[in-house]
């Protein structure tokens, strides 16, 4: 319920010069995380800074983009994908 304007300031500005404002009144945000998802999250996080592509990463980074993916799966080269290619079902 944020009126038109109200959201102007944009955090960590990748141009000094950027200005930012919502252009209608805000409705149907993403409720707070849950308690079980958040801990699933914790566990998953040290994946996130792998650099060789780990299910978990995929997994960690995919479930960290909103609170409504509840669930995803990561299928790699292995599984029938042509080399290089992962897909993510969220």
């Amino acid at each position: 319920g944020w009126t038109i304007g109200q959201i102007n300031v944009l955090g960590n500005s990748p141009v000094a010069a950027l200005t930012v404002s919502n252009t209608t009144t805000t409705a149907d945000g993403a409720a707070h995380e849950n308690d079980e998802r958040y801990r699933e999250r914790i566990i998953l996080a040290p994946e996130a800074f792998s650099n060789a592509g780990s299910r978990a990463a995929y997994r960690y980074h995919t479930l960290a983009v909103h609170q409504s993916i509840i669930d995803v799966a990561v299928h790699g080269p292995d599984e029938g994908q042509p080399d290089g290619h992962v897909a993510l079902y969220p």
